[in-house]
């Protein structure tokens, strides 16, 4: 039997848990607020999918961290750990994390950003894998979590870890991140046994493995890095900034860079949405890339236009005076286009921005876009 867990069982960790419990499979659930661990304890963990205006209660195992040491010496070490925090915390949590590994055990991160390097640097590449999450979740009350997206539309992507390919290298090895023989198809099984099941409650599509984690990576951090990061920056929804001229431009301008930095590390980006975003955001020579960027910035209300209302949960923790995790997100497009030579000055620009809203220099509104403006 696969033995597997789930760090940090709030939102998007206790959505997936409650699915794959749902599903018939079985998983430990980790949380830090004691609360939510007695809720689920006493009534189990309801799963709230408000899309669908349908719900679901199950009855995980759940623990709190202080307790893993115990629970792994009764119950075995763990084949697979989602690790599903906030990046900060990444190298305390990781070092943890690996004593309670089996000997063949993964880490997936399914955090936003780039997360996999920093789990890699503790664990081993060998035992590192990123899992790339499209679906919403909202943690709404200890013992409840809530899916704010639809059952057909929530999707998982797993792949395993491994550094971008030198530039030296043959064009076919130039896709970063696709799977070596570092990672094993056992492990690949382990994890695809657990996730594989939630389509037959969700959709045929939710689960899917890719040699091209890093393409898929950048491909969700193209859209968060200019709409999470510039909700974040402003107070906006995305479809708000969608419909704003000034913040339109910005947003396709911080998803330029974004492509930018990925092209510099070979990496072959994913589609988003079914679309070719490495084509679409390419500049195109005069005249016609003014057209191309009059029909791009047309064309973005309707590209968000599923998540319009959404904002970004960066933005939600900066409202309840929390640090947040700009710099995992905009910020890591900033760091990587150091490290290729890559300017990244809109992406930098909104780093800042949050910053300074975090730090209750500025108002959160949409006049901060004339600050970003100056970065252009």
């Amino acid at each position: 039997m696969i033995k597997a867990a789930i760090y940090g069982a709030g939102a998007m960790g206790g959505t997936l848990g409650a699915l794959i419990e749902k599903s018939g499979g079985t998983i430990d659930l980790y949380a830090r607020n004691p609360a939510h661990v007695a809720a689920v304890r006493k009534r189990g963990l309801t799963l709230r999918c408000s899309a669908d205006q349908t719900s679901f209660t199950v009855r995980p195992a759940i623990f709190t961290p202080e307790e893993m040491p115990e629970r792994t010496r009764q119950n075995g070490r763990y084949d697979v750990i989602f690790l599903m925090t906030k990046q900060r915390d990444n190298e305390k949590i990781v070092t943890f994390l690996k004593d309670f590994l089996s000997g063949n055990g993964v880490v997936v991160t399914t955090q936003n950003g780039l997360p996999e390097e920093s789990v890699a640097k503790i664990v081993g590449a060998g035992k590192t894998f990123g899992g790339v999450c499209s679906f919403g979740a909202n943690f709404t009350t200890p013992g409840e979590a809530e899916l704010t997206s639809t059952l057909a539309s929530a999707k998982i992507c797993i792949g395993a870890y491994a550094p971008p390919p030198a530039k030296e290298q043959s064009d076919e090895k130039r896709r970063g991140g696709i799977c070596t023989s570092a990672q094993t198809s056992e492990q690949f099984r382990n994890i695809r046994a657990l996730l594989q099941p939630v389509a037959a409650i969700t959709n045929e599509n939710f689960y899917r493995e890719t040699e091209n984690l890093a393409g898929v990576r950048y491909a969700k951090l193209i859209v968060n890095a200019a709409f999470s990061s510039l909700s974040a920056a402003t107070g906006l929804t995305f479809g708000e900034i969608a419909a704003d001229k000034t913040a339109r431009k910005l947003a396709l301008g911080i998803m330029r860079e974004t492509l930018a930095v990925a092209s510099a590390q070979h990496i072959s980006v994913d589609t988003v949405q079914g679309k070719n975003v490495a084509k679409l955001l390419h500049k195109a020579k005069p005249p016609f890339g003014a057209i191309k960027d009059k029909l791009l910035l047309f064309l973005l209300p309707k590209f968000v236009k599923n998540h319009k209302n959404s904002v970004s949960g960066m933005l939600l923790d900066i409202r309840r005076g929390r640090r947040c995790e700009i710099d995992y997100i905009a910020g890591a497009v900033s760091a990587a286009g150091i490290k290729t030579g890559v300017r990244t000055p809109l992406c930098d620009g909104v780093v800042r921005v949050v910053r300074a809203a975090e730090n209750g220099e500025i108002k959160l509104c949409k006049e901060n876009c004339g600050l970003l403006l100056d970065s252009d």
